[in-house]
């Protein structure tokens, strides 16, 4: 079965001219684990910060969160959340997006604050001096209930600060530490992105909430990598090459919603023959990088006993072995299928930078015994999809910008 299964795919890769992978993936995902955790000691604030939180007798209080947290039903979350979503993917390189929000309930994280030795509480009732809370952080005035003007600019200076921090933390992986990630491709990119998409209300329990959405991301070729660390470009010179993007505050774009929304019709179990999802494809937009689509597929229908309905095929009660033979026998019509229509439709999405791609990232059905890939990434630059919309490209042509990658 399995030489069955890899003779098709091969014959439509051939078909297709697709690439085929061609790296290590157990060592590039060597790699990429040190570079997290280089990125996260990096990015990771060093001085102690604050947060300011409600505690349940209706009074704020400031805590140091390197001591202990008191036990008197305070609702707050470590200040430290730091989620990475790191890959490589062929044709464009590696990219690592790391969640940077707050996990402080309904308050504002403070960094670089100054450090308190002990906790502090202060009632809400009347002004607050948000002065002796910030140490040398100075405010125009007192911050009484619903008053939020002056708070709203002090966070702006907070955000403005944090990401000059930010950015200086970004140059010095990127060139200290980039060049340990091998197999990259000489035009490859090495792809750091910052999000930060979070409701920050304020600690006195006030219904205006100042929105912050800040993504940042900083990326570089390998190829300039190589020449800073050769010693072919200085530092400064290196800098420069770095490309710095944000998103700042936004919303994703219509069309690319309404990709999403055909991706889910096209593979609604009344129209798909071979594998089919349960909701909507998951977006997500990455400065620098472009779109990706996150799609959970599924085959089957888990019945008592150990049996299993396939309704895209109309067969019920079917064993587990008929099952995962008929996952692996459809395996090569799907990948074929979901190609053709991510070129036919994905040329309708315009709102991203021509060199920047489009991704479908697909978890395929689980299947206990098949010897097929967990996940299928498949992905082309947006000017290739206008290009063949356009009719500049025909299909062969299309086929050979698409980049498929199997993990």
């Amino acid at each position: 079965m399995r030489t069955y299964f890899m003779l098709l795919l091969l014959l439509i890769l051939f078909i297709q001219g697709v690439e085929a992978q061609d790296i290590d993936h157990i060592l590039m995902k060597k790699d990429i684990e040190v570079a997290e955790t280089i990125l996260e000691g990096l990015i990771t604030p060093q001085a102690k910060s604050q947060a300011l939180s409600i505690v349940s007798n209706g009074e704020v209080m400031v805590l140091d969160m390197d001591q202990p947290i008191p036990q008197n039903n305070l609702r707050l979350h470590s200040g430290k959340s730091n989620k990475m979503r790191s890959q490589y993917i062929k044709g464009f390189g590696v990219m690592i997006a790391i969640d940077i929000r707050d996990q402080v309930f309904n308050g504002f994280h403070l960094y670089n604050s100054k450090p308190f030795s002990d906790s502090t509480t202060v009632p809400t009732k009347g002004a607050v001096n948000m002065q002796s809370f910030i140490g040398d952080q100075t405010f125009e005035s007192n911050i009484g209930l619903g008053k939020t003007s002056t708070l709203t600019k002090s966070i702006q200076g907070f955000k403005s600060d944090r990401n000059d921090i930010d950015k200086e933390n970004l140059i010095t992986y990127l060139l200290d530490y980039g060049p340990l990630i091998s197999q990259m491709a000489p035009d490859d990119k090495l792809l750091v992105v910052l999000i930060e998409n979070k409701d920050s209300g304020l600690a006195f329990n006030i219904n205006d909430t100042h929105k912050v959405d800040n993504n940042v991301s900083a990326a570089i070729t390998k190829s300039d990598l190589t020449d800073f660390s050769t010693g072919k470009i200085n530092r400064e010179e290196a800098i420069t090459r770095i490309q710095f993007s944000s998103l700042g505050t936004t919303k994703i774009a219509q069309d690319l919603l309404v990709f999403a929304s055909i991706l889910e019709r096209l593979y609604q179990i009344d129209l798909s023959a071979n594998y089919y999802i349960q909701q909507k494809p998951s977006v997500q937009i990455l400065p620098g990088f472009g779109v990706i689509y996150s799609i959970n597929l599924f085959s089957s229908i888990r019945k008592n006993k150990g049996f299993y309905d396939f309704p895209t095929l109309n067969l019920k009660n079917i064993t587990e072995k008929e099952r995962d033979d008929k996952v692996v026998g459809l395996y090569p019509e799907f990948l074929n299928e979901i190609t053709k229509q991510f070129t036919t439709y994905g040329k309708t999405i315009k709102s991203i930078a021509p060199n920047e791609r489009v991704l479908l990232q697909l978890t395929m059905p689980s299947c206990n015994t098949c010897q097929m890939p967990g996940t299928v990434e498949i992905s082309a630059k947006a000017k290739d999809l206008l290009a063949f919309g356009k009719g500049e490209m025909n299909l062969k042509q299309i086929m050979q910008k698409v980049v498929l990658e199997f993990i």
